[in-house]
């Protein structure tokens, strides 16, 4: 039996979760959204998601908060990080991905379609693991 991989995509702008949601269903994972931060930590805990994207500001709880509550977290903390956020400032990317060593980090705006690839690379390029 084969099972989809899962990826929590946690941000404010629902548009975004929607849209994101599509192209990752297509892609053959199982999207899962949660709206704010404060939500997030709880479907993380809820579902262990394979991956999880994760925007940087929002108003409830910040995704740096959400992230340092995931790696400081023994059971979660092997979950890869990918940063979606509108923060374009080369030196805050290159602190996440050097010091607080995120996975990936995304500008956006961006192309669903890269973003996608980006889930690829990490997930392994077939979407379905053995379970």
């Amino acid at each position: 039996m084969r099972k989809k991989k899962t990826v929590l995509c946690i941000d404010d702008d629902i548009e975004c979760l929607e849209l994101i949601g599509i192209v990752l269903d297509q892609g053959g994972f199982d999207c899962v959204a949660a709206s704010g931060g404060l939500a997030g930590l709880d479907k993380i805990r809820e579902v262990r998601p394979d991956l999880i994207l994760l925007d940087l500001m929002m108003p409830d709880l910040n995704g740096w908060r959400v992230y340092r509550s995931v790696k400081n977290d023994e059971e979660l903390k092997g979950i890869p990080v990918i940063v979606v956020t509108a923060k374009d400032d080369p030196q805050e990317k290159r602190m996440a991905l050097e010091f607080a060593r995120v996975e990936d980090y995304v500008t956006k705006p961006f192309r669903l379609a890269d973003l996608l690839i980006r889930v690829y690379r990490i997930l392994g390029r077939i979407p379905l693991e053995a379970a």
